[in-house]
């Protein structure tokens, strides 16, 4: 087995030797999704995914902002009297109609604005930003309940964001005065007509937080059965179809049995039984693997950027306040403290040693009781002489 792109410009000559497996378990996450995929390549499009180059983009957005309106409050101390000074409006556009999206523009909104406050004492900070948000959906938070559906658009719009139900982008498109305008393709709220329109909303920064897609390498560089989506379509043991020993969890999986939204939750309930079946095939074999069935609702917290959150579970139960949010803070942090302060902790140590010592004590049974009694005896006999 082996996917190896070199540096990541997909470059096929570069090479690296297959590597031999006896398990393999495929955790690699979701790609972003677009109607698209060229969209995606625009310098002014930021994929939430991978992470890493998000944080680095943001942290440079950060930066610009602050920039942009230092420079615009030094042309008004400059000159005092002055009317005719354009005021700067940055304009950020989030696609993605998800938990994700509207989390994460609500956070930016909160951020940039304290941003501003902080570093510049801006008395009109909020009057600086336009937030925009776009989803091809007909509602938001498609996965949660009709509750915290309506609480969270009520927040959205007491933030003053702007809302775009049932849009699609298809393109960018750049103006002359350097600005970038985001191609729209929105259907008519008529269910009963097909119609659509074309529109451009300008934009300074556009973050793409859609739904989860496949990465594109699993359906065209690998032997494993896929889904439509191109998904790895895996049991209930976590194994891909027709593939002993190939396990896959998280994003980028499909349990065919039991299909499960893509949320964190999944993959992180996952690892426990993922672990315990991988032991299992290494040391006694695949017939001794243990069925996984996931848990069929979730708990969801969603922050607003500020203290304050709205929790969801199930089709009835949601609640929002600043208790929510604290209640949310405490599980992030209790989560993270795991992996920087216990990332190999004793008890994860000691489930992988008895899963060892099972394995072995069963093995040694059956591999005892085939040997013939006069045979073990004279192996006994010899032992004891050498």
């Amino acid at each position: 087995f082996v996917y190896c792109d070199g540096d990541g410009d997909g470059d096929d000559d570069y090479k690296c030797p297959p590597l031999r497996f006896d398990v393999l378990s495929i955790d690699v996450g979701s790609a972003p999704g677009a109607a698209d995929k060229t969209i995606l390549d625009h310098p002014k499009i930021i994929p939430v995914k991978p992470i890493a180059n998000f944080c680095k983009f943001y942290q440079r957005l950060q930066e610009h902002f602050l920039k942009d309106h230092k420079e615009e409050e030094e042309e008004e101390e400059e000159n005092p009297n002055a009317n005719d000074i354009a005021q700067k409006v940055h304009r950020v556009c989030v696609v993605g109609g998800g938990a994700g999206g509207v989390e994460l523009i609500l956070s930016v909104q909160h951020n940039l604005q304290q941003l501003l406050l902080r570093k510049h004492r801006h008395p009109h900070a909020s009057q600086k930003l336009k937030m925009v948000l776009l989803t091809a959906g007909s509602t938001l938070l498609a996965e949660h309940n009709s509750g915290v559906q309506h609480i969270m658009t009520r927040i959205l719009k007491e933030r003053g964001i702007e809302i775009h139900l049932q849009s699609t982008v298809v393109g960018v498109v750049e103006h002359e005065d350097g600005q970038s305008h985001s191609q729209v393709v929105q259907k008519n709220d008529d269910a009963s007509s097909s119609t659509t329109t074309t529109t451009t909303i300008p934009f300074d920064d556009c973050f793409w937080c859609t739904t989860a897609a496949a990465p594109t390498w699993l359906s065209q560089k690998t032997p494993f059965a896929c889904n439509n989506e191109g998904f790895l379509k895996v049991d209930t043991t976590m194994q891909v179809q027709d593939h002993a020993g190939v396990f896959a969890v998280g994003d980028c999986a499909h349990m065919v049995d039991h299909p499960r939204p893509k949320a964190g939750v999944f993959a992180v309930r996952a690892g426990p039984p993922l672990l315990e079946n991988i032991m299992a095939y290494l040391v006694l074999g695949k017939q001794h693997l243990k069925p996984y069935i996931p848990q069929s609702s979730f708990l969801g917290i969603i922050s607003t950027g500020d203290a304050y959150a709205v929790a969801s579970k199930g089709s009835y139960f949601y609640l929002e306040g600043s208790l929510v949010w604290k209640w949310k803070d405490w599980i992030d942090r209790s989560w993270m403290a795991k992996y920087s302060t216990d990332l190999l902790g004793v008890d994860f140590i000691a489930k992988v040693v008895s899963s060892v010592i099972v394995g072995v004590r069963i093995q040694l049974q059956l591999f005892w009781s085939q040997i013939h009694s006069t045979r073990l005896l004279f192996a006994v006999n010899s032992l004891l002489d050498a």
